[in-house]
């Protein structure tokens, strides 16, 4: 009897055991149910779906949604890795969605009550996560847990997707769905990291309840995505054709960057200005400012010229560039790192990186730039944070020119090396004042002394000229008169093209220049209350340069001599706000050659010869598959020109006879050619130079 009473107490247990694993499993059954939405920001009605979407997430905070762009129209975000997910899903119009694969995709008056009926349905499968994030080559490295909630059977998939919110793009829109200019794109979908449809899981085997398979999943998440602003999203599907109906069985989201571990970097002094003679040193802070300790890996890398020197000291002592230092900073706490550059008496521009970054993703880099005296040009950087510098910055590596790069703000105390340039291009951007008053007087100076400079920015002029500005004065007024050479006319033009002017040495042959829209900033906008400025060249040594579309008496540019050997260009809209890169290169080309002529040689050169013989920088370069080569002949000679590849086999002939006194271009086409770098070589009589090209297919 007693052996009996036994047998069934251990029964009872084991059953017990049973019950209470099974309610386990029951409590993680909650769906998280999945919208799929195909939207454009080409599409007037997709702001609706938006709106569908945030709605459903206020009263479901566990939905997941993905929005998948496509459709064309200029979309900049439907070219994601595993976009043929899009064409699987086969969405008859935009917007449109599926819920959690459950039915072909429907229009968004469907959604809310597709997405209630699914919550209510229980997940078949749990998932769990954990990845690692390498910030210096953008590899993710995560591994994805799914234990089967009840036995399953057919094939399963499991998909990886990036996705990243708060990306702001211009929308279009209607009456009834509201888009806008800086509209903020969320749920954006970057890559489907292990493919279009996923990766099996289970190889169609019985997938026992209880039952874990675990898939690591390796892959590099886009140069344009920003980590920060980034989500990862797992969904298990069953496998089934079409993919709109491969039923979701449960998806989870986590941010991409761990919130626990956060850092930051910052500097004291981002620029040095002085004598190549000069040391620079920085100091750096990283800082924890997560929950948790972490460790960071350091090190440094430099861009400039060979002969200086750079190392970085941390409390482990001095390292070189290649070396990588190690630290654990507790949460709160800040670590120094000191940077030391040596220009060891070379003249350049420099720019120093010094970055961390953990195991956990967490990652900063502070740029540390170096500019010497000596330079034929530099650019002044005074658009109040921006990076709109960059943009005259890539115009000028195209065509060859030494250049450095400083702040605003050390001008006024180095305003007496100033004219150890040649030229100075200062942009403003859209800050106010463009230029202050000991800034004005040092370029008043500089041009005294025969220096040359480009100015550039918005409501330059107005603040100057214009007596209702609050920035006005007699001296300010008197600068822009007997320095800008020019007159105010208006402030607000409501033009958004300017033309060249036949015959200007620095615009001829230029045409249109956009100044909205494209690949510039944007610095010109209406909405924004930025306009260009009308105005006109005054004296009898200044010249319009650019006239209004349509517009030919109405100017936003000028040239002048000033004085004995000084020059001016201005112009009140910012280089950057150019939306066209070859026009860019064509406009910056003119006005560093023009500003780089002596005085006195003619403004119009179309009927002399060129002082000199000359290979400029081909355009565009890299390029696929034609680019131009431009040069110049400044006597009757034979001219060769040839193309070379990186072992110095000759692969083309371009030019090979006796050109007149001219400036002349030829197309090189390389269809034929694989990517690489190749070199072009021009001989004239005594004269030879060789340049560097880049065929990238």
């Amino acid at each position: 009897m007693k052996r009996i009473i036994r047998l069934i107490s251990v029964t009872v247990f084991i059953i017990s055991l049973v019950i209470i694993y099974s309610g386990n499993l029951r409590a993680q059954t909650q769906r998280n149910p999945v919208l799929e939405e195909f939207t454009g920001t080409w599409c007037p009605w997709c702001p609706c779906g938006h709106v569908i979407m945030e709605q459903i997430l206020a009263g479901m905070p566990n939905a997941i949604m993905i929005g998948y762009h496509g459709g064309g129209g200029g979309d900049p975000f439907q070219y994601f890795p595993g976009n043929q997910v899009v064409s699987l899903l086969s969405p008859p119009y935009w917007p449109s969605g599926t819920v959690d694969r459950t039915g072909a995709p429907n229009d968004r008056s469907t959604w809310s009550s597709w997405m209630n009926q699914r919550y209510n349905v229980p997940a078949t499968v749990s998932i769990d996560i954990d990845h690692t994030f390498n910030p210096l080559n953008k590899e993710i490295n995560a591994t994805v847990d799914v234990t089967a909630l009840q036995n399953l059977t057919g094939s399963y998939n499991v998909t990886l997707i990036l996705l990243e919110n708060g990306l702001v793009f211009s929308q279009a829109g209607n009456t009834s769905c509201q888009g806008g200019t800086n509209y903020i794109h969320k749920h954006v979908v970057r890559a489907m990291l292990n493919g279009a449809t996923g990766e099996d899981l289970n190889n169609g085997n019985p997938w026992n309840q209880g039952q874990t398979i675990t898939k690591n999943i390796q892959a590099y998440i886009p140069e344009e995505a920003n980590p920060d602003s980034c989500e990862l999203v797992v969904i298990v599907n069953k496998v089934q054709s079409p993919l709109y109906n491969a039923e979701i069985q449960q998806a989870i989201k986590k941010e991409f960057m761990d919130p626990n571990y956060k850092a930051t970097i910052s500097v004291v002094d981002q620029y040095y200005f002085g004598e190549s003679s000069e040391t620079a040193e920085y100091q750096v802070y990283v800082k924890n400012v997560g929950t948790l300790p972490d460790l960071y890996n350091i090190s440094l890398s430099f861009e400039g010229p060979a002969g200086w020197s750079q190392t970085f000291t941390t409390m482990h002592g001095t390292f070189n560039i290649g070396d990588l230092d190690t630290m654990t900073i507790n949460p709160g706490d800040s670590a120094s790192v000191q940077v030391t550059v040596n220009a060891n008496s070379v003249n350049g521009y420099g720019k120093s990186k010094i970055q961390f970054y953990s195991n956990h993703g967490t990652s900063g880099i502070a740029e540390l730039m170096f500019t010497t005296f000596g330079l034929d040009i530099l650019v002044v950087d005074d658009d109040g944070g921006e990076n709109y510098e960059e943009y005259i910055q890539n115009e000028l590596v195209n065509i060859g020119s030494e250049y450095g790069i400083i702040t605003s703000d050390f001008i006024p105390a180095n305003a007496d090396s100033l004219n150890t340039y040649n030229i100075i291009i200062w942009n403003t951007g859209v800050t106010e004042p463009g230029i202050s008053t000991d800034e004005m007087n040092a370029l008043a100076a500089f041009l005294d002394n025969g220096g040359r400079l480009y100015l550039n920015g918005v409501d330059i002029a107005y603040q100057m000229a214009d007596p209702s500005s609050p920035y006005y004065s007699t001296e300010t007024m008197n600068f822009f008169t007997n320095y800008l050479h020019s007159s105010y006319i208006l402030r607000e033009h409501s033009a958004t093209i300017t033309t060249g002017i036949d015959g200007d040495p620095i615009t001829d042959g230029l045409g249109n220049l956009t100044l909205v829209g494209g690949t510039g900033a944007n610095t010109i906008d209406h909405s924004a209350g930025h306009y260009p400025n009308q105005i006109a060249a005054e004296g009898m040594y200044s010249a319009d340069i650019l006239y209004f579309w349509l517009k030919p008496d109405e100017h936003p540019g000028i040239r002048a001599n000033h004085g004995a050997s000084g020059k001016v260009v201005f112009t009140t809209f910012g280089f950057e706000t150019i939306s066209q890169e070859e026009k860019r290169t064509l406009f910056a080309e003119g006005i560093v050659e023009w500003l780089s002529n002596p005085v006195g040689v003619e403004d119009d050169q179309s009927g002399l010869s060129p002082a000199s013989f000359k290979l400029y920088q081909n355009f565009p370069n890299p390029f696929n598959p034609v680019t131009t080569i431009k040069y110049q002949v400044s006597n009757t000679s034979p001219v060769l020109i040839k193309v070379y590849d990186i072992i110095g086999r000759e692969v083309s002939v371009l030019v090979n006879e006796v050109k007149e006194p001219g400036t002349y271009q030829v197309s090189f086409d390389s269809k034929n050619l694989a990517s690489g770098i190749y070199f072009y070589k021009m001989v004239a009589g005594d004269f030879i130079s060789v340049k560097k090209m880049n065929l990238l297919k």
